[in-house]
């Protein structure tokens, strides 16, 4: 299979989801990824940049919008690449149509086309809350469960999407195929249906995201192509999982891990890059097992 992530032999790309806001202290962040870029010119960078379009930031304040395309515009220029955020909502977000009862104020398409017409120079597209299920699971207290049907949106094609592989094989060929976009990573976040990893849902995807500390390398199970596969770690200040990475080597497409926490649900583990940045670059750059 192609590898359009671009990984080197025992080298992980560094997959950096940055959701930093950018104030005076949020621009120095964007600086210093950029930074360590120019000072690892042969490290394959991926930036993964978070603008929701029905904010009243992103709406109602063009300063924020021009700030927003300098930091996308600076981070390109430097080598890395910039892929745009898209929630799916689990499945929950209508690939087009009308959104109402999803959760959602628009659709997967129009933020595509949005990323596109603000960004013209993102490389891909991020999927995140990704279901991890071939079809909809049926208790409702599950991500992937049907929504009620006097809540179900009215979406062309139908909904609830029964077909969960249907709805993100849409979603990927809008990305790849019909906007022609080099990159799209989908996020469960936890393990899937190997039937997910056929190169028609995604090129690649992140198989765990979580504490730094209940991910164990001995146990758990990565796809057998470690193009697709990526890990993203939090909670992490040592870091200790750089250990747990050289347990992997070869075995993972795309890494990443911060000393930011999650915690209660609350704190957001990427609105800040971990003070230990510049050690992670340098080993992912000379990785040794």
């Amino acid at each position: 299979m192609a590898n359009p992530i671009g990984r080197t032999g025992l080298k992980p790309v560094l997959l950096v989801p940055i959701y930093v806001y950018p104030h005076s202290w949020g621009v120095n962040e964007y600086k210093r990824l950029i930074n360590v870029q120019k000072l690892h010119p042969s490290l394959h960078i991926i930036a993964i940049v978070n603008v929701d379009f029905d904010s009243p930031d992103w709406r109602g304040d063009p300063l924020y919008q021009g700030k927003i395309q300098d930091i996308v515009g600076n981070l390109d220029a430097s080598g890395i690449e910039v892929i745009g955020y898209v929630s799916s909502g689990y499945s929950r977000r209508p690939f087009q149509g009308s959104p109402k009862g999803s959760g959602f104020k628009s659709d997967f398409k129009t933020n595509v086309d949005r990323w596109l017409a603000f960004f013209p120079r993102i490389r891909g597209i991020f999927v995140d809350e990704m279901c991890y299920t071939p079809t909809l699971y049926q208790s409702l207290e599950h991500p992937c469960a049907p929504m009620a049907e006097s809540q179900a949106p009215l979406v062309t094609g139908g909904y609830p999407y029964k077909d969960i592989l249907a709805y993100y094989r849409a979603l990927y060929r809008y990305i790849r195929q019909t906007k022609g976009l080099e990159l799209a990573i989908t996020n469960p976040g936890t393990t899937v249906s190997p039937a997910f990893f056929d190169g028609s849902v995604a090129d690649a995807i992140i198989v765990y995201e979580g504490p730094e500390a209940f991910f164990d390398p001995t146990i758990y199970p990565l796809n057998t192509n470690p193009n697709m596969t990526g890990l993203l770690l939090y909670n992490d200040p040592a870091p200790f999982a750089l250990a747990k990475l050289k347990a992997v080597l070869g075995k993972v497409g795309l890494f990443y891990v911060t000393d930011t926490m999650l915690v209660n649900n609350v704190l957001n583990p990427w609105a800040a890059l971990p003070k230990y940045l510049e050690e992670l670059a340098n080993y992912l750059d000379s990785p040794q097992p």
